[in-house]
């Protein structure tokens, strides 16, 4: 019987050492397995004891490396394919199970695939059987088929099969077209909206940020650029398989202009005023009795005119204008008929009493008697003095 012994040394320091027995036979050989946690350069010592004396053998350097750099690789043909619902749906992609062992690095004993893969909604997956290949590597062929637009990947990772460590792994991108872009215009506002991928078949949710206009309420979006209603909203969904310029809806801020005929009579309905455009003012004009009209104020109690009938209103703000009034004015003149005296005009205004001049006038060899409203009347109307209340 031979009695093998063998340590394992790490930096001078022995990790691990057994001895194993062998029983004489045409061939003398044992086996002795280590189990070390660390990768690194060990040196391996050996000795065998037989019946006729000790042997040994010089050290050995042995590098040990961890599984995950144990040399073994997983390769795909392809890493980036692309497919195209209205062209070529399904592409096949090889993939090979290299190893570096001309490199003194090998691949482990036992391996397995994990298959890993995302958004099957997108693309299916379909996976034949291993086969060797003409170059002599462990081969499989995946075929991978679009079900409908956007992006997709497939792992396969290359496992230790004792310690479930990975080796390697390959990621194999795809895109399924076609593509459409969704750019936005916010047609004379502003904004910082970038333009969006939109795939075959599969619905694209809209930004949901919302351009902004000076005096403008935004309303959504439309494909059309004079448009007043909105087709779409903000984070909204856009179906179509088209590519398409959406364009900011506008509605202007209103404003309302109302009329106060301040006591007076007529029909003025309220205006809508837009931002920025110029409204004209109706036309037309109120009436109140004893009163003439002067035309349109922003106060109530105002005289001062600030709008004419038909003028323009340019300010964006809602307002209220009021009728301006004035007192209808009659003109009480003073006809001497051959007299003389200074008997100038007076006003008379519409609802009061005026006061009639007091002094007479004088013509030689009469008497005045008083005044009266007929030129060649004898009698008399009025005496100095007196009021005169007509309107």
């Amino acid at each position: 019987m031979t009695s093998v012994t063998a340590s394992l040394k790490k930096d001078g320091r022995i990790v691990a050492s057994d001895t194993v027995h062998c029983q004489k036979s045409y061939f003398n050989w044992a086996r002795i397995d280590f189990y070390v946690t660390e990768s690194g350069s060990y040196t391996l010592s050996r000795s065998a004891t037989t019946q006729t004396g000790t042997m040994s053998w010089d050290d050995q350097t042995v590098y040990i490396y961890p599984v995950s750099q144990c040399g073994a690789m997983v390769q795909a043909s392809s890493t980036n394919v692309s497919l195209n619902m209205t062209g070529t749906k399904s592409k096949t992609v090889s993939l090979k199970v290299k190893s570096d062992v001309n490199n003194g690095r090998p691949r482990p004993n036992t391996v397995h695939y994990n298959i890993y893969q995302s958004n099957t909604n997108v693309v299916s997956a379909n996976w034949g059987s291993w086969y060797t290949s003409s170059d002599g590597y462990d081969t499989m062929d995946l075929t991978l088929t679009g079900k409908k637009g956007g992006e997709a990947y497939v792992t396969v990772s290359l496992r230790e099969g004792n310690t479930d460590v990975e080796v390697d792994k390959t990621t194999i991108n795809i895109s399924v077209g076609p593509t459409y872009t969704v750019s936005y215009n916010a047609n004379g506002g502003s904004s910082s909206l970038s333009s969006q991928l939109k795939y075959y078949g599969d619905a694209l949710i809209l930004r949901s940020e919302k351009p902004v206009r000076t005096g403008y309420d935004f309303l959504g979006w439309s494909t059309n650029s004079n448009a007043e209603t909105a087709s779409y909203s903000p984070g909204g969904r856009y179906t179509d398989n088209s590519s398409a310029t959406l364009y900011a809806v506008w509605k202007p801020y209103e404003y309302n202009v109302s009329y106060n005929l301040n006591g007076g009579s007529g029909n003025f309905s309220n205006q809508t005023k837009y931002y920025g455009k110029t409204l004209t003012l109706r036309t037309g004009k109120p009436s109140k009795t004893g009163y003439e009209f002067q035309g349109w104020s922003t106060g109530s109690s105002a005289s001062r005119v600030d709008y004419e009938p038909g003028d323009s209103y340019a300010d964006n703000n809602s307002v209220t204008l009021y009728a301006v009034w004035k007192l209808k004015e009659y003109t009480v003149s003073y006809n001497l008929n051959g007299g003389s005296g200074s008997f100038s005009n007076q006003i008379k205004y519409y609802g009061k009493t005026l006061t009639l001049r007091t002094g007479k006038p004088s013509k030689t060899g009469y008497e005045f008697q008083g005044w009266s409203t007929g030129s060649s009347a004898s009698r008399v109307d009025y005496e100095p003095g007196d009021s005169y209340a007509d309107n």
